[in-house]
């Protein structure tokens, strides 16, 4: 695991939490189940971790992953609208928020998922409203 890749990563996040338009959204997943997610919608960019909502007995989340979830600074679930750890922030984003943001995901992604470099992560990109791909590159 290179720390190099990793404050790689977090910069690209926050260049493209900057650059996101209203419908754009981008999943950073592990695997099928564990995945952290942006999405720009109104007048915010929306950030979800998921939650045990959505994770197989097996892959559940523990009570320690929870709390330290809740430490790092994401919302707890909110059932039945908000399903998924949640953390918002308001558009035009400032270079500084962006980055709490972006570190947000990396640290998640790390200590809660287990990813050992970013190249082991698949991502998904695309805008809601035109359905064109995003391009995003992972640095390895």
């Amino acid at each position: 695991m290179s720390d190099a890749a990793w404050a790689e990563l977090t910069t690209k996040l926050s260049s493209v939490i900057l650059a996101f338009v209203r419908g754009d959204t981008l999943i950073l997943r592990k695997d099928r189940q564990r995945y952290v997610q942006l999405a720009h919608v109104v007048d915010a960019v929306h950030a979800e971790a998921v939650s045990n909502e959505f994770l197989p007995p097996q892959q559940r989340l523990s009570t320690e992953q929870e709390q330290r979830l809740t430490e790092l600074g994401w919302l707890p679930p909110e059932p039945p609208r908000k399903l998924n750890y949640y953390h918002e922030i308001s558009v035009p984003a400032s270079g500084a928020e962006a980055q709490r943001l972006a570190r947000l995901l990396v640290q998640t992604l790390r200590e809660i998922h287990g990813v050992d470099s970013p190249a082991a992560l698949a991502i998904e990109g695309w805008n809601d409203e035109t359905g064109q791909s995003l391009s995003f590159t992972i640095p390895v």
